[in-house]
């Protein structure tokens, strides 16, 4: 009872104090009182940041970040050279570059975002504006680290491009390499916009890269395509859209003519890169890839069959243009064709149950000759050709349905590609209804259906230089999905 009563106690008195003490404080305005200082929320520190990055003004960048900021480099955690940087915006600010944001996701002490810069150096290469995604973690009020992963590009990859564009200047440009060169690596300062912009605009012009053999993911929303825009020819893999390209080989060799895998986890190709072309299987995730044949002909033009069970492809080995087949894994290869002197790549049906493939089996036939669309079952029975008589058509895609066969032929039938009228065409499993899908001055080329059948993709560009496209099979909503051989609008 003692106890409690001196609390009791010295509760009282402790009360009175506050009393008194709130009697006796100064006044102080209501709206002061509301209006306490606020913490800047991490948006706004990073939209500072942003600012700072958009007037080139490193001192200011530099004002947003902690005493101990780190950038994170591929794991290890390194010191923000502010030297360097320093010469990185000044030559953005002479190459006119504009950074901009968006941000993916936040908590109370990070952001997520894609942090985006433009400028006219990344479009003279073609690679247009180029992102990250960046995890920004905050302290006090400051950016105390910051990590990148994820580039990508709008256009052809930019590291490759660059690395093209500065062997050129040696070799072909002596007097120019020498201002923007040090020991092989391009200079960027406050010298060199005014310098390299105009030579990189003048390679490029000279070196336009190319984009073939384009198609859908057979479930989810990716592109797969081969280009020649780093050196050799590689796979690339990209969002539907065309964004986001991330390359699957090494650019060692060239790798031609992707193919998927039914269930979309692995590609085939043919590849030089054993000294001769052979059929290659590359997993989508990354990886070596996996050699499939082994042989001194030039083995090409491989697919699977719709179960995934096998692969179909074209060889030399008998010393004509024949086509195989062997397990998906790889094995013993068994012909299916014998005597056709000049064929294309072949085309499985959705059932698999017939393959087509354009084809002669004349003894004098030549690329270029009209071709029969030859018709065979799996175990290499044939069927009669489609009907209409030899033609110039290739790149045969059946839709999903196995109800429609698009293709690619001139206009006029004639075997000229550089006049602009080869165009995609659409006809019946049965080679009756052929109709012409695009009528325009560019040439449209080898098609292929949308996992739901509505849409091709295919490639059109003018004078032999392509992008990928998209059309609707009706013919409407026409787009423009990569641009790599053209500066980004």
């Amino acid at each position: 009872m003692a106890r409690s009563w001196i609390s009791i106690q010295a509760a009282g008195a402790l009360s009175r104090r506050l009393v008194l003490a709130s009697l006796f404080a100064p006044a102080v305005p209501a709206a002061e009182s509301r209006s306490l200082p606020q913490a800047p929320t991490p948006e706004q520190l990073f939209q500072g940041f942003v600012d700072a990055m958009n007037r080139h003004d490193v001192d200011a960048q530099y004002a947003h970040y902690a005493a101990d900021m780190r950038y994170v480099d591929e794991g290890n955690r390194i010191v923000p050279p502010r030297e360097s940087e320093r010469l990185d915006r000044e030559f953005e600010r002479g190459s006119g570059a504009v950074w901009s944001y968006e941000i993916v996701g936040r908590a109370p002490d990070r952001l997520d975002v894609i942090l985006t810069e433009d400028m006219e150096f990344y479009r003279a290469l073609g690679a247009g504006p180029r992102s990250s995604r960046r995890e920004v973690r905050f302290r006090d009020g400051k950016i105390v680290e910051m990590s990148a992963t994820q580039w990508t590009q709008a256009g052809r990859p930019y590291d490759g491009a660059r690395d093209l564009f500065a062997q050129w200047l040696a070799r072909e440009r002596p007097a120019a390499a020498a201002q923007v060169l040090r020991s092989g690596r391009l200079v960027f300062d406050a010298r060199t916009p005014k310098l390299l912009d105009p030579l990189a605009r003048e390679w490029r012009a000279a070196h336009p890269c190319r984009l073939y053999h384009p198609s859908f993911h057979p479930r989810e929303n990716q592109l797969l395509f081969s280009s020649d825009c780093e050196g050799k020819w590689n796979l690339y893999v990209a969002r539907e859209d065309g964004s986001h390209p991330r390359r699957l080989t090494d650019n060692k060799a060239d790798s031609r003519r992707p193919s998927w895998a039914p269930d979309g986890r692995r590609v085939l190709f043919q590849s030089d890169r054993d000294g001769n072309w052979e059929i290659y299987s590359v997993a989508v995730d990354g990886g070596e890839p996996m050699r499939l044949t082994r042989d001194p002909a030039a083995d090409t033009n491989a697919s699977h069959s719709p179960d995934g069970t096998r692969i179909l492809w074209s060889s030399t080995r008998a010393g004509s243009s024949e086509l195989y087949v062997m397990p998906a894994r790889g094995g013993a290869a068994r012909r299916l064709t014998d005597g056709t002197t000049v064929g294309f790549a072949p085309s499985w049906s959705p059932d698999g149950s017939l393959i087509l493939r354009p084809a002669s089996r004349r003894a004098a036939a030549k690329e270029g000759d009209p071709l029969d669309r030859l018709r065979l079952r799996p175990d290499g029975s044939e069927l009669d050709p489609l009907p209409g008589g030899p033609r110039r058509e290739y790149n045969h895609a059946f839709s999903p349905d196995g109800k429609t066969i698009a293709y690619d032929a001139h206009a006029d039938g004639a075997w000229e590609s550089e006049d602009g009228r080869w165009e995609l065409w659409l006809m019946n499993a049965d080679g009756t209804g052929r109709r012409r899908l695009t009528n325009d001055t560019a040439n449209d080329w080898g098609p292929s259906f949308s996992p739901d059948g509505r849409r091709l993709v295919f490639l059109s560009g003018r004078e032999n230089v392509y992008d990928v496209h998209v059309i609707n099979v009706d013919g409407t909503g026409r787009r423009r999905l990569t641009r790599w051989t053209a500066n980004p609008d």
